[in-house]
């Protein structure tokens, strides 16, 4: 039996496989410009991917998406049990997201904040069609899909697992030639994800065209950061963001470093995708997919929208046992 991490991105699906006692391998299958989500195209690209990489129903897959494609809420909320936990919970996402509490797919973790009578729910949801179109082609193929999840989720947990990370409040901010997304967290909780940049190679800043690494690409990217988090102080005051951990690319570290540490009052760490991985032909990307492999292998404080494709459902005695556990309710 095998394990199989996917990473849908945004013109590619990237693929981890770990068999055995053998070391990962990885592999990335373009999409064309199609849209993954139609015409049976996941149903079809996935049949190819087994077919060629010799995947079978007795393999267990782990899927991570963009974390675009999935609504992030968190909330203050006085010391409360679990039906005023809900009840609080239907409330913000009638206020604050387009779409009603039945037409989601949808989650939640809660934690205390240390020495205070306060707690954080954290909501993650997706929509139902989006949710079921995934489902649905592994299905058919008879491929034992076993969970879905933001990537941000999946690389939080590789990330914390390997590094020691003793800073509470602590955002990461992956970036590669066509994403930046900056999530952040109460330790395993996420607050809140933020789509930086969807680009494409280059990105266009005013009326040029410019690209990772160039002066004004850096300068867009640590404003933008620094806008974050102080959207996150204003909403959490009097909590702050301590600590920054950057996912990239070996090209661009230096200067990207440099510049966030000169604009911005925190740590900042950097870690990239080859060191992870342990090999030169890594990247973000690359990584995703195989961080979401590691929620059979790694210890976890939540869990993601579908751990059982057989019944799409987490029960909620399990989660209580956790203070900060993830489950599916919608």
């Amino acid at each position: 039996m095998g394990k199989i991490g996917l990473y849908l991105g945004s013109n590619s699906l990237y693929v981890s496989i770990l068999k055995g006692n053998l070391p990962p391998s990885f592999k990335s299958y373009p999409l064309d410009g199609k849209d993954i989500f139609k015409e049976a195209t996941l149903e079809i690209l996935m049949n190819k991917i087994a077919r060629e990489l010799n995947i079978n129903k007795d393999d267990e897959i782990y899927l991570a998406l963009e974390d675009r494609y999935f609504f992030f809420r968190s909330f203050i909320v006085p010391s409360m049990g679990k039906k005023e936990i809900e009840s609080s919970i239907t409330f913000e996402i009638d206020k604050y997201i387009p779409f009603k509490i039945e037409e989601l797919t949808w989650n939640y973790g809660y934690k205390k904040i240390p020495k205070e009578k306060k707690g954080i729910v954290s909501f993650i949801g997706i929509k139902k069609n989006l949710f079921d179109g995934l489902f649905q082609p592994f299905s058919k193929l008879e491929l034992n899909l076993s969970t879905i999840e933001p990537s941000c989720l999946a690389l939080l947990r590789l990330i914390v697992n390997r590094y020691s990370i003793k800073k509470k409040w602590f955002a990461i901010l992956d970036l590669c030639s066509h994403t930046c997304y900056l999530t952040l967290f109460l330790d395993n909780l996420p607050l809140f994800s933020r789509t930086i940049f969807s680009f494409r190679e280059e990105l266009v800043y005013g009326n040029n065209i410019i690209a990772p690494g160039e002066p004004a690409f850096l300068e867009k990217l640590t404003e933008e950061v620094r806008f974050s988090l102080q959207y996150f102080e204003r909403e959490y005051r009097p909590y702050s963001v301590e600590k920054l951990i950057v996912i990239t690319d070996n090209s661009n570290k230096e200067k990207l470093l440099s510049s966030l540490k000169e604009r911005l009052s925190i740590e900042v760490e950097f870690y990239s995708p080859q060191e992870i991985l342990d090999t030169p032909a890594g990247d973000v990307n690359t990584l995703k997919a195989y961080s979401a492999l590691t929620f059979s292998q790694l210890p976890k404080g939540f869990l993601p929208l579908l751990e059982d494709s057989s019944t799409c459902f987490l029960g909620g005695a399990k989660a209580l046992y956790y203070s900060i556990n993830l489950f599916l309710l919608g």
